[in-house]
Order: C-alpha cells, then structure tokens, then sequence
C-alpha cells in the first residue's frame, strides 16, 4: 500500500515538472500538450477609457426607427393602420401574435414619438374593429393592437411610401336562412348543433397612464421622469362620478374638493396646495373662491413635491396639472344624465370631429349642467359649463390650436357651521340638529362665473427638435350678497351672536400667462438625452373691498329668518394684489 502512494506522488510530480517545462510526455497512455507561457508585453490588459468603452459596445448596435405619425383609414375591406417612418418602413422588424379577437404586433427596432404624446388609440373606427392602439411597452419596442368586435380580424403588412401599413379586416359572421324547398325536420338530441356560448370583455380598462406632461413639460413616458407622477385618466374620473377634482384624486392621497365643499382648497403630502394648471399653464387663483369644473378634463396629473424648477413659485405639496379634452379626428358623439342624493342632477354633452374633409380642422364642444342640494338646510348649488377646441392641422409640421371655456358657479345658504354646545358637548336644552343652518337663507346667494382664452402653437422642425408657444388670459368674477359669521353663543345656551361681510363691488381676478419652450433629442455616445430650454411671463392682479357689520342674533333652536338689516359698520378693508413673473428654465 506504501508503494502504491509513493507511485502515485512520484508520477504527478513528475506530470507537473513536465508541465511546467513543456516536456511533452506520455503517461499511462495519455498525451499531455506543450503550452507556452506568454510572455508580459503579449498578455491583452483591460480597457483602462470609458470612452473606448461607449464607443465600441459590446453588443451591435440596432437601428431604431422613430414612428413620427399613426394613421387609421377606412377601406372597403375594414381598415388601414398606417406606422409613418419616413421610407423606412422596409427596416422595420415585424413579430405577430393573436390574443383572443386581439391581433398585436411587436416591432422592438421601433419608438413611438407622437407631437400629441406616445400613446395613439381609437375606439370603433369602423365597423367590427372595436379598437386600435399603438403604445411604447420599452424603450425601443412598439406594439400595435387591432382588436376585434366578435372575432379576429384578418391582417396583412405592406410598405407604402408613408410607412408600414396594416391592413385589417374585420370577421363577419353570416347565418344562411333556409329556402322554401329545403325540408324541415324536427329538432331532436341527434341533429341538433351544440349551443355555443360567447362572452366578450373589453381587456383593457384604460386605468394605466403611461405618459405625463407636467414633470418635463413634454409628453414623456412615467418610467422616464425622476419624480413622484400620479395620473388619473378619463376612465377613473368617470367609474367614480367625480364632480369635482378633489374627488377626482381622492385615490391618489389628495384630501379636499368634495361636492359640497366650498373652493378647490386641496391638501397634499401634508400641505395644502391651491397651484393648480390648466394644460401646463397656471391659474394663480384656481380654486380659491370656488369649485373648478372638470367636465372638459380628459385627466389629471399630480406631481408631488416642489417644481419650482419648471413652474417658477409654487407650493411645498405638489403640483396639479388639468389636462383638456383635445378634438378628434374622427367624429364622436356621447351624452350622459345622473341622478344623486340630496336632489342631485347632472348632464354632459361632448361632441367632436373634423370640420373640413381633409381633417385638416377639427372640433371639440363640452357642456355640462349640475344642480344640487346638501345635508344644511336651504343649501343649494348650480353649476354650468361649456368649453370648446378648435385645432387647425396647418401642414404635417405646424398645429395651433385655440381654447375657449365659460363656467358659472352659484349656491344659496353659504354654511358657516354650528355651535359645538348641543353637537360635540353637552347642551341642557337639547340637541342641536347637524342641518341646522343659522345665516339668511334668501340673501346668502354667491355667484362666480369664470372665463379662459388660450391658445396653443406647435412645430416640429424634425423628429428631434420642436417649439411650442402656449398663451392663457382667465377672467374671473366673485359677487355675493352677504355672508353672515357665527361669532358666539350667549349664556342662555340659545342665542347666537353674529357679524356679517359684504363686498359691494364683488371681486375681479385677472391672469395672463404666456409660455414658450423648445424641446429637442440627441446623443452622446449611446446616451439619449431629451432637453426643454423655456420662458414664461405671467401678470395676475385682484382687488377686493369688504365691509363688516354687526348682526342681529339668531335662536339657535327656534330661528327666525329673514332678517335683512345691517347694524353699524365695524370694519372696511380693501385689499389687492399685482404680481409680474417672468422666468426662464432648462
């Protein structure tokens, strides 16, 4: 056994001297090669630039081709998508799979770069297609979705010198009506055909956002933006029935804004925010005095924390951007009628399409109509809108586009609460009902009505570089009667001290804002940057004179209204305010 060990060591030792000096031996029957030792200067070190390390990737690079347009035309057959890639279609490469009545087509050497945002989609564009959409699912891949109504539709590819082109057409079923001469049996378990059982739902709830505008002021993918973006699309806004924005972000972790609440005063991250825009533009009094309408918003975008550095002073909380409802190139027509507790009636129009026939020029109309009571006595509140689009497609290049919106806010029965003797604690002579209401019924009547004019130019130099110029002037006007305030309950637990304020000559706010940026795309190397160079001027002012006079008291359990008489003047305050910004960010 001894021996054999000592074999053993003696011929590895003697493996690995002939190794080490190329000694080609053989042992026990096996071959072992000669290897060179290279020497210092032939060993190949490491790349020591990261410049080398750009420039000579490790893996080739792919061409990707910007999708600058989609177009959706009817044929006789059904429809034609059309990807426009400026005669490069032919590069494009094309991975086809079904998914139910879904027809979807992956192009990863592809993006989607739209002058409107990175999202196409259009509903029914003709008969037996439901929808068709066209989306970023990364960085450099395009999906197309061509779903149809009852079935599959039949899809073919071609090149055209607009782009790749898909043609669709969609599955008709047809069911063969017997003729006279054909003789008809009675149905039995032998020739009767099997009962089918079809159950179509929509797979896609329109709940996800893929693009905001308010982080960069560009239509920009969410994954792309460094900050915290919540999006609350037109789907939410109406599975939930919101009224107004503060229901509308109620999902969001946005506190405020509720039906009956009275102004737009919401709270975010701890703070309260009242800087809210209107398609990236600002409205410096959005919601101070009233509730804004969302019936022409088409959704909402919440940027949390400062943004300063794109919207000059703002709040601590965040930012709220009002997306409008934009026009269509295809006609739409959709009408609606709710009904709600505490008397609750609500109608909406919204009407859309081209006005010429090249779809050069194109409408939108929106109106909506509310009328509501709350849980206060006398309470009520009427609010009406209507706000229109007008777009005007100049070339390829070149889009403007003109806003118009009228608003109208009006409530009776301002509610200034109740005492907490008889609600919170303890009152000896009763409980005090939480619909109390213990101002002046027929002379508490505020009204706010509420104007916007805007436009917006848009040209695109290039499928890289673009230039916008944005203006708003919003004109609004506050007026009421007389608010009464609660100032103190008396000690017989009954009688309710009080003041009232006027404003004999209402309140006007007045805001102009103008906006220029130009938006570009390059790179460094395999770097893609996107850049926004911009100015903005706004000038806002208000001025306001309120009056306060003592008041007679009210009985908190037994009141009498329709006292109209002011008592001496206590106080006269006029006070106003004119602000100029003007900004340049980058």
């Amino acid at each position: 056994m001894n021996l054999q060990i000592i074999s053993i060591f003696f011929w590895q030792s003697l493996l690995l001297i002939s190794s080490l000096f190329g000694i080609t031996a053989a042992v026990l029957g096996k071959e072992i090669p000669n290897r060179d030792i290279p020497s210092l200067n032939q060993i190949k070190r490491p790349s020591s630039s990261a410049q080398m390390l750009v420039q000579s990737p490790l893996t080739p690079q792919i061409e990707v081709i910007p999708i600058t347009g989609v177009k959706v035309n009817s044929t006789d057959k059904g429809l034609e998508v059309i990807l426009e890639t400026n005669s490069k279609s032919d590069r494009l490469q094309v991975t086809p799979k079904t998914e139910g009545n879904s027809y979807i087509a992956d192009i990863p050497n592809a993006q989607l770069r739209l002058t409107n945002g990175n999202t196409f989609r259009q509903q029914k564009p003709v008969a037996g297609i439901n929808e068709v959409t066209v989306i970023n699912i990364n960085v450099n891949t395009i999906r197309v979705t061509v779903t149809g109504e009852v079935g599959l539709p039949t899809v073919e590819l071609f090149d055209s010198p607009e782009g790749l082109v898909i043609g669709a057409t969609s599955t008709t079923s047809t069911t063969q009506q017997p003729t006279p001469s054909q003789q008809q049996k009675p149905p039995s378990e032998s020739n009767q055909a099997p009962i089918e059982l079809e159950v179509t739902a929509s797979p896609d709830t329109d709940y996800n956002s893929t693009d905001a505008a308010i982080g960069t002021r560009t239509n920009t993918p969410l994954r792309d933006i460094p900050q915290t973006i919540n999006v609350v699309p037109q789907q939410v806004i109406k599975d939930q029935r919101a009224l107004t924005i503060g229901e509308a972000l109620r999902n969001v972790g946005v506190v405020g804004g509720g039906t009956f609440a009275q102004s737009d005063r919401l709270i975010l991250r701890g703070f309260g925010t009242a800087n809210i825009l209107t398609d990236g533009l600002r409205n410096y009094f959005a919601g101070v005095r009233d509730l804004t309408s969302i019936g022409n918003v088409e959704r909402i975008e919440v940027l949390r924390g400062p943004a300063s550095v794109l919207y000059g002073q703002g709040d601590l909380s965040g930012t709220i951007n009002l997306v409008t409802k934009q026009p269509l190139i295809d006609p739409f027509y959709a009408a609606s009628f709710s009904v709600g507790n505490y008397d609750t009636y609500q109608g909406t129009l919204d009407l859309s399409g081209p006005l010429t026939t090249d779809k050069s020029v194109l409408y939108r109309l929106n109106g909506s109509y509310l009328s509501s009571d709350g849980f206060v006595d006398f309470y009520s509140q009427q609010r009406s809108q209507i706000a229109g689009a007008l777009a005007w497609n100049i070339d390829t290049n070149t889009k403007l586009t003109f806003y118009t919106s009228y608003a109208d806010f009006s409530r009776s029965a301002y509610y200034q609460g109740i005492p907490t003797k008889g609600t919170l604690f303890f009152n000896p002579l009763g409980k005090l009902p939480r619909t109390r209401f213990l101002g002046e019924p027929d002379k508490e009547n505020q009204d706010t009505s509420d104007t916007r004019l805007s436009y917006r130019l848009e040209h695109r130099f290039n499928d890289n570089w673009s230039l916008q110029n944005a203006f708003q002037a919003i004109f609004t006007k506050y007026s009421n009667d007389l608010k009464t305030r609660p100032i103190g309950l008396l000690e017989d637990n009954r009688t309710l001290r009080r003041d009232v304020f006027t404003n004999p000559e209402g309140v006007n706010y007045y805001v102009y804002d103008l906006d220029t940026h130009l938006a570009g795309r390059f790179k460094t190397g395999s770097i893609e940057h996107q850049v926004v160079f911009g100015t903005e001027y706004a000038w806002n002012q208000f001025y306001a004179v309120q009056n306060r006079y003592d008041f007679a008291s009210i009985d908190i359990f037994n009141p009498v209204y329709g006292n109209t008489t002011l008592g001496r003047l206590l106080s006269s305050n006029g006070s106003g305010l004119k602000v100029d910004n003007l900004g340049v960010y980058a």
